[in-house]
């Protein structure tokens, strides 16, 4: 059992750490995507009368497909510029990774507005609802989520950190952007005008 499991170790860090590691974390990023999403509907069927919309699966795997490589060399250069696990490398790993968010996300609400056929107000008004509300998510969920990554997994490993935090973020956000939410419904509900 030792030598399978020690093996399958280095198959794997050599998968992830090699030449073809964008080509993995690619692959990789797409299924993550695709079972975030099964989970997100199958979650949203047991509240609401919704049939499974694989439209919407095949989008959502398409777009983190497609914007899985500038993640892959955007964490790679995290990693050469903070090298390390000092708190000050972590801190600022995690700092530059939930700024640059904002404009990541315009990207991939623009590119699933485009997957669903939707025109330019329409999707710049996905864009104004639900950056606000996937920030959020992130100031919540992420720092906490990729300091332990940082911490605990070694380069060649963070993958697997980086796929368990892709999938509970996946969850959330695919609700997010595949539901009529916009911020000032979230704070209506969340704070009630008394009458």
């Amino acid at each position: 059992m030792s030598i399978w499991l020690k093996s399958f170790s280095r198959a794997l860090q050599s998968l992830f750490t090699n030449r073809y590691a964008v080509v993995a974390n690619t692959v990789t990023a797409g299924g993550i995507t695709l079972v975030a999403d099964c989970l997100t509907q199958t979650a949203e069927s047991q509240f609401h009368e919704k049939l499974w919309d694989k439209e919407r699966s095949r989008n959502m795997t398409i777009l983190s497909t497609a914007c899985a490589p500038v993640l892959h060399y955007w964490y790679r250069f995290l990693d050469n510029k903070f090298k390390g696990k000092s708190r000050y490398a972590v801190s600022r790993k995690v700092f530059l990774d939930v700024a640059i968010a904002p404009v990541y996300y315009v990207f991939y609400i623009g590119g699933l507005s485009k997957l669903k056929n939707y025109s330019s107000e329409k999707t710049v008004e996905e864009i104004k609802d639900k950056i606000p509300l996937m920030v959020g998510s992130e100031l919540v969920f992420w720092p906490v989520l990729q300091s332990i990554n940082f911490l605990v997994f070694p380069p060649h490993y963070r993958l697997i950190g980086m796929k368990f935090n892709e999938l509970v973020l996946g969850v959330v956000y695919s609700h997010i952007l595949n539901n009529d939410y916009s911020v000032r419904q979230v704070i209506d509900h969340l704070f009630p005008k008394k009458d």
